[in-house]
Formats: C-alpha cells, sequence, structure tokens
C-alpha cells in the first residue's frame, strides 16, 4: 500500500465541490489535533485527536500456524493530520491472550508497545476486541507493526505487517 499525499488525493478529486470538503474536513480534524511532529511521540492517538483522521495503512491476519486458527488482525494505523502510526491488534474473542503489540520507527528502532497482560477490551464501534499502543511521529520515515501472542490454543503467535 502507498501513502495518498493531499496533493494525490486533490488531484484525484474531480469536483470543485468535493475538493471544498476534502480541505474542509482536513482543516477541521488537524485543528481537533493537541499534538504535532515528534511531540506526538508516545501519546495516545484518542485522547490527542489523531485517530480522528486515521486510515489502515497496511494490514495483516494474524494465523496460528499450528491450529491454523484465525487469531485476528494486526494493523498499522496512521493518521493524516498528525503523520503517526500506531499499532492495534483486532481479535474476534476475548480468548486471546496478546502478549506484545509494537510499533516501530524504521530509521532509529524507536518503539511503542501495549502490554495488555492478555486483558483487551470490547470496541461496540469495531463489534470486537482491541488494543493498540501510542504513537510515533512517522513523517519523512517508515514504521511498521509488530505482534507476540498466545493464540487460541496455547500456542506463540508473532506477525509484523509491511512498512509503511
Amino acid at each position: 500500500m502507498h501513502r495518498i499525499t493531499r496533493v494525490a488525493l486533490t488531484a484525484l478529486l474531480a469536483t470543485p465541490a468535493l475538493i471544498a470538503t476534502q480541505t474542509t474536513t482536513a482543516s477541521a480534524a488537524t485543528t481537533t489535533a493537541s499534538c504535532s511532529g515528534n511531540g506526538c511521540d508516545g501519546r495516545n492517538p484518542n485522547s490527542t485527536g489523531c485517530s480522528a483522521t486515521a486510515i489502515t495503512a497496511e494490514e495483516v491476519e494474524v494465523v496460528d500456524s499450528s491450529s491454523g486458527a484465525d487469531d485476528g488482525e494486526l494493523q498499522l494505523r496512521y493518521s493524516t493530520a498528525c503523520r503517526t502510526t500506531w499499532a492495534r491488534f483486532v481479535a474476534p474473542s476475548a480468548q486471546i491472550l496478546v502478549a506484545t503489540i509494537r510499533v516501530v520507527r524504521n530509521h532509529n528502532q524507536l518503539d511503542f508497545q501495549a502490554d495488555s497482560g492478555g486483558a483487551i477490551s470490547y470496541s461496540s464501534t469495531l463489534g470486537q476486541y482491541f488494543d493498540y499502543t501510542n504513537m510515533l511521529y512517522d513523517g519523512n520515515t517508515t514504521s511498521d507493526a509488530q505482534i507476540n501472542l498466545l493464540g487460541s490454543d496455547g500456542s506463540q503467535v508473532n506477525a509484523m505487517t509491511p512498512s509503511f
């Protein structure tokens, strides 16, 4: 998956009304974020407002190789307003015991992790269980998401998204 820059996104929009809507939405989302740049490192994407412009930049299915069980989905989330990334794991049941979820900035290996200790939260919006990390500023670099968990059958499962 490739990043769509604001210039490329504007070029894709065909009518002035759509361009005006896109610009208004982007500026409204920017004003709600309480951090920017490296000031977002280590901060919560929800409490800062950065999650309001989040997209799933990369994702991988987390499958237990020994049983073939679908243990969930690892996502690398990206905020277009804050230019930040974070890792999010979405699971179909609370039976998944998440050990560690990490987001890693590739050029300097700075990372933030969520250690849920087996307790993942339920989201009525997602209709699934989830956990996520704090953010890393992603301007002019790439990041990836990583997970290490105990699968539904007790085996250890590791996964990593492509870099974005």
